[in-house]
């Protein structure tokens, strides 16, 4: 292991003595401090602008959602007036769920909402209150008799 060790040492001395070397190692060192110089320089106010361009983007994708959801909910409702007794439930189901979606989307625009950042109280909750809605619709679907007691009880809170 000495050898080895002395092997490595008098291998870094050789490189060290060569002036290409220590030229790439200043030019690298200079690289890296003028990237940091930049990037402090450049730094403040890209902050702000990111933060805005975020919030612009984040609106601009709760609005599609919402025409989105919108659409595929004219969608359906047109295909419910034609559909048969057997795609009915099926269509009803999709009809509740997306206007249980477009409720959700138009009560986060209201209060100003974007249920798109993760870190949000206000959008979790908003999130929360609609997932619970659409949790209830779907066990009021099911007949009294089929109903377990979890599911009566989740009904009753």
């Amino acid at each position: 292991m000495r050898k080895l060790f002395a092997l490595y040492i008098n291998e870094m001395i050789k490189l060290s003595r060569k002036i290409s070397v220590v030229i790439i190692l200043v030019i690298t060192a200079a690289l890296i401090v003028g990237a940091c110089a930049i990037a402090k320089y450049n730094g403040g106010g890209m902050a702000e602008i990111r933060a805005t361009q975020s919030a612009a983007y984040e609106q601009e994708s709760a609005d599609s959602d919402l025409k989105s959801y919108q659409s595929q909910l004219s969608e359906v409702q047109t295909k419910l007036k034609s559909a048969s007794e057997a795609d009915k439930a099926s269509l009803e189901a999709q009809e509740a769920d997306l206007k249980n979606k477009v409720a959700m989307y138009k009560a986060a625009a209201d209060n100003g909402v974007s249920l798109t950042s993760g870190g949000s109280y206000l959008a979790s909750t908003i999130t929360n209150l609609y997932t619970l809605k659409a949790e209830a619709a779907g066990l009021r679907a099911i007949p009294e008799e089929y109903r377990t007691a979890d599911m009566k009880t989740r009904l009753t809170r």
